[in-house]
């Protein structure tokens, strides 16, 4: 009977990452509250998505990024929220408004999966928290797009 709900693993592990899409509505919309927002988007790359991603683990993930080859929808909340919130970050003098607040989502979610990428790579003796890793990379590209 499962099989008759879903045509395969993929489209199961899809369907939960677009479940986990709308809860990321009621976090965007508490970010959008707290200002400042730069603090804001750091911490849902590391809070919320690297918390996601370890809790998923290495091989989950892996099989995500290279198997399914699946990355953020332009119609999904989490794309939508982050435009949202670098764009209240522009408005608040935050980021500098020269920067288009779409493509400036992409290049962080870009980091974002590279630095997953590094981070499922390392050895596991040498493996730091993913969390650390995001804020670390997040902390510097945010800092690249202010005022």
């Amino acid at each position: 009977t499962f099989y008759h709900y879903f045509e395969s693993k993929d489209d199961i592990l899809d369907a939960l990452y677009r479940k986990r899409d709308q809860q990321f509505e009621v976090i965007f919309e508490e970010l959008y509250a707290k200002p400042p927002y730069t603090d804001g988007i750091v911490r849902f790359f590391e809070e919320n998505l690297s918390a996601l991603v370890e809790t998923d683990g290495i091989d989950f993930t892996m099989h995500r990024m290279f198997v399914m080859r699946k990355k953020s929808d332009p119609d999904m909340n989490l794309t939508k929220g982050m435009e949202k919130l670098i764009e209240l970050a522009k408005e608040n003098g935050e980021i500098a408004p020269a920067y288009d607040s779409k493509e400036t989502a992409e290049l962080f979610f870009m980091l974002f999966r590279g630095v997953v990428y590094d981070w499922c790579i390392t050895e596991e003796d040498e493996r730091q928290s993913l969390k650390k890793m995001e804020r670390k990379a997040m902390q510097c590209a945010v800092r690249a797009f202010e005022r």
